[in-house]
């Protein structure tokens, strides 16, 4: 790469800093301009552990964290109310090493930029204590505030950064939480979407940073709230949600953990869309709520309701339950909306789907059925049976369904109506007949093929065979 793109680079990725950091002090900047001076506080958590050595574009990610805090902080009002815990910066491979260098207060601006400037990275990633320390420090100052985690990594110090913030909140502490990831992965980027959703805030991913050029604008609004409860059957229930600009259908937030219900979003002044999934139920369509106006400082609420049922579902083998692969359709659609692992599922096992009907297809050591139009009612429990014959297993009228027994024909019949048992009676009038083959699939009208051996019998959905 050349150096004018490694400069363009680091330009983008500190702005990215610079933007997600200074959107989220600006609510409470503007809130102290109207006298709300309890909601200004702002903790950041930096980290400084020895991964923030790995480079971005030949320079080092403690180097870009510490020049978008200075930026950052400078910019900030002198009476802005700001604190500042850092991690990792101290000791290697020491777990205990969280450190708040810059107690929360106001006139603060000096301190926290000489402290940032003395970071150096050396040790782990320990979040849920670093989160504990912020939290100790609102409890004691009996506060509400913002809190700020910056993290190249997830917690390494054999903790629960997610249940930390959880705690927290159900203790009654008053504060939000957004988290930034600096170059994680998705499965990464989970644990810092976990905290952000349960601290009642935001997640960025430093690396896909797609309104960069838009920051300084941004930056700059004040933000409302949007709080949506999702309730399926009437009872609360996470959920899943898109919000898109009314205007030009940009996607803006996209969560890809489920939110609790009272989730609230913040969101700058404008027209938004938002479009509610609910969490653990399948097939459950988007619903859209397209009456969404944002104003600076004012909070608004929306419910959606889903219905759901549950399917008890039980495949057998030989009248035993049996471990099958499992596949729920939408008929309407054709799409799947629920599939076991590729590994299959023990039976019985019980399935959350959206109320309506559904197509249900089982597999058992390569042998197939098919349930089709199952209805699923909202607030009801429908049990189902699928009976799966293996291959030349016989019912008791000498049935083999989904069983083919190919070669060894001498003659076939066409039948007057769809009916294997026709053929099963063919077989047993001719005394040539050792076996036979009814085929509904082949052609347009029923086949029987009559054998004059035993063949090997063969799983296939497409006949019914039989012994004679």
């Amino acid at each position: 790469m050349g150096i004018t793109m490694m400069r363009i680079s680091k330009v983008l990725i500190a702005g990215f800093f610079l933007f997600v950091l200074a959107l989220w002090t600006m609510p409470a900047l503007a809130q102290e301009d109207k006298g709300a001076d309890q909601q200004s506080n702002t903790i950041f958590i930096l980290d400084a552990s020895g991964s923030m050595w790995g480079q971005i574009d030949g320079t080092p990610k403690i180097t870009i964290a510490k020049d978008v805090m200075k930026k950052l902080v400078s910019e900030l009002p002198d009476n802005t109310p700001i604190g500042l815990i850092a991690y990792g910066h101290r000791r290697k491979g020491d777990c205990s090493d969280v450190q708040t260098l810059v107690t929360l207060g106001k006139s603060n601006k000096a301190a926290v930029l000489a402290a940032v400037g003395k970071l150096n990275a050396l040790g782990k990633t320990p979040l849920s204590r670093s989160v504990d320390q912020a939290i100790s420090i609102l409890r004691k100052e009996g506060s509400a505030a913002t809190i700020i985690l910056v993290s190249d990594g997830i917690e390494s110090c054999n903790a629960d950064p997610c249940a930390t913030v959880k705690a927290a909140k159900a203790a009654g502490i008053d504060f939000v939480m957004h988290t930034v990831g600096f170059g994680l992965s998705k499965d990464e980027s989970a644990q810092l979407q976990c905290m952000a959703d349960a601290g009642g805030g935001q997640y960025q991913q430093a690396n896909s940073a797609d309104e960069l050029l838009k920051a300084t604008r941004q930056a700059l609004h004040t933000n409302g709230t949007l709080g949506i409860t999702v309730k399926v059957n009437g009872k609360k229930n996470n959920f899943l949600y898109r919000i898109e600009d009314k205007a030009t259908g940009k996607v803006l937030y996209n969560n890809t953990l489920p939110s609790p219900s009272g989730f609230k979003i913040k969101l700058a002044e404008g027209q938004y869309r938002a479009f509610i999934r609910p969490g653990g139920v399948s097939g459950a369509p988007e619903k859209m709520l397209d009456d969404i106006v944002i104003k600076s400082g004012e909070a608004i609420e929306r419910e959606v309701a889903f219905n759901a049922g549950t399917l008890d579902l039980t495949v057998t083998v030989g009248g035993k339950p049996a471990h099958a692969l499992v596949h729920v359709e939408n008929p309407q659609t054709h799409k799947w909306i629920y599939e076991s692992s590729v590994f299959g599922t023990d039976t019985p096992v019980s399935i959350s789907l959206f109320e309506g009907p559904v197509d249900i297809e089982v597999q058992v050591d390569g042998n197939s059925r098919r349930a089709e139009g199952v209805m699923i009612n909202g607030g009801q429990t429908t049990s189902k049976t699928i009976a799966i014959t293996k291959a030349g297993e016989a019912n008791k009228d000498g049935l083999e369904f989904n069983t083919d027994r190919p070669y060894g024909d001498y003659t076939h019949i066409i039948l007057p109506s769809a009916d294997p048992l026709l053929c099963q009676r063919a077989c047993q009038a001719d005394q040539a007949c050792r076996a036979w083959t009814y085929n509904a699939t082949q052609a347009s009208e029923p086949y029987c093929w009559l054998k004059n051996t035993v063949p090997e019998a063969r799983s296939d959905t497409c006949c019914v065979s039989g012994v004679k």
